[in-house]
């Protein structure tokens, strides 16, 4: 997965639904107009069945029907309750009915257990995901509104977020290609109801979102003596808006920054000059270094908050030995910070069967090519490991660093990718070798950071 982007969109300065007094289908337009949705996109909408997303799906038929534009519905069948495959049948049942593509995609190991809605939404995330670039769909709806971002701003400030997740989530969000877009995150939960009222519109109802082992749902009693007092959803949302203004003008110092400090090795590391660093503040080399874990970490969700900090007050200190943190290994080396992958988080091996696409992303962080000259031969892709270069350095007496490499440390070298037969390394194409013995056509590889 690749870290998620946030876009400037109009709509977070311009809010439509403040001066309306409800939801309507010509309202819903203008906010899509103000999100950049035009007729000739293809939308998907997450629809669960619930009121939210059914308001939201019932919206957007309204508008397609005007405009002629191309929607399809998914529906997730999480399968933690005995009647969820039913449900996703009905909410089929229902959008067909209005003549809405819909697809449901079931969620094959779920389970009970631990941290269960965390694990629910990354599977949605991941089939959402999925289902849309299956579909050629860049842009996917979600049914967020005015009081789930109140209900996020006091998760995330009981978890002690730093700004970008106070600010809560955005109008508009670029992530693994495809833009997560929130049309109603300026409507409150009433506006939504009146809405499904006035349209009987069928809604299934989540006997979780009544369950108080869950925060959230302990939150709703709290948020609702809040707006007895005046702290409305949507007056926080205001707030969470200016949050998200002062976020974005830190992102771009911290483009800015980051575009005459960072490096990007060809080896799937990121080098950063800390020349600036003793003059920036610490928010500043928070942002650095996260960023730099993110276009590396196998993992899609940044270090908490404290980690990060502890990372930007001890770089640049000539005591800093370097320190592992989401999968990557840190290491400073003269006046300069290397971010590289630690060998512990490289996948497992990816076997190079006769039906391997020719050319795949490996690891995130490399585009390997070629690999249909090496199908059925029993090879295997890696990261050539400490073992497997200490093997490589054994079958031969030449230099193996590049010469542009030599400021590089040492621990580059175990993230590198390389084709394996017998557990033994034939070929490291980045680092122009291959075993004496192997009459195979090194793969292509490049690197594909997402900047």
């Amino acid at each position: 997965m690749t870290p998620a982007r946030s876009i400037a969109v109009p709509s977070r300065k311009c809010r439509s639904w403040a001066v309306a007094d409800q939801l309507t289908s010509e309202s819903f337009a203008e906010v899509l107009r103000h999100l950049g949705v035009s007729a000739s996109d293809r939308l998907a909408i997450a629809v669960s069945g619930g009121i939210d997303s059914t308001v939201l799906a019932h919206l957007v038929w309204t508008w397609a029907q005007e405009t002629g534009a191309a929607v399809i519905a998914y529906t997730v069948d999480h399968r933690l309750r005995e009647t969820s495959t039913a449900e996703a049948r009905q909410v089929e049942a229902t959008l067909t009915s209005w003549g809405m593509a819909c697809r449901i995609l079931p969620w094959l190991d779920a389970a009970p257990g631990p941290a269960l809605q965390s694990r629910a939404r990354t599977a949605r995330y991941k089939l959402l995901t999925a289902a849309a670039h299956a579909d050629g769909i860049r842009h996917v709806l979600l049914a967020h509104h005015a009081d789930d971002q109140a209900e996020t701003f006091w998760l995330r400030l009981a978890d002690g977020s730093g700004l970008a997740g106070l600010a809560g989530m955005q109008a508009a969000r670029e992530r693994d290609g495809i833009l997560w877009l929130r049309p109603l995150l300026d409507m409150t939960r009433q506006h939504i109801r009146h809405y499904a009222t006035q349209h009987a519109l069928p809604v299934i109802e989540d006997p979780s979102n009544r369950n108080e082992q869950f925060l959230r749902v302990r939150l709703r009693g709290f948020a609702e003596k809040l707006e007895a007092e005046g702290l409305t959803p949507q007056r926080l949302n205001r707030t969470m808006g200016k949050l998200a203004e002062a976020d974005m003008a830190l992102a771009e110092i911290a483009d800015a920054v980051w575009t005459r400090a960072a490096v990007l090795h060809p080896a799937g590391a990121v080098c950063l000059d800390l020349a600036e660093w003793p003059t920036a503040p610490r928010e500043l080399r928070r942002r650095l270094i996260q960023r730099a874990l993110m276009m590396l970490s196998p993992t899609p969700y940044p270090p908490a908050y404290e980690q990060l900090t502890y990372l930007a007050d001890r770089v640049g200190d000539e005591r800093f030995g370097g320190h592992a943190l989401a999968g990557c290994l840190l290491r400073q080396k003269k006046n300069a910070l290397w971010v590289m992958r630690e060998e512990a988080a490289l996948p497992p091996p990816q076997i190079i069967a006769a039906d391997t696409p020719d050319s795949l992303v490996w690891d995130r962080r490399f585009v390997v090519s070629g690999l249909q000259a090496l199908g059925g031969q029993g090879y295997r892709l890696a990261g050539l490991g400490e073992g497997g270069w200490q093997m490589l350095s054994r079958q031969t007496r030449a230099t193996l660093w590049p010469d542009d490499w030599l400021a590089a440390p040492a621990g580059l070298r175990v993230g590198l990718p390389a084709v394996f037969l017998d557990e033994k390394p034939v070929s490291v194409p980045q680092l122009s070798w291959q075993a004496a013995d192997f009459t195979g056509l090194s793969p292509q590889i490049s690197p594909a950071y997402i900047v």
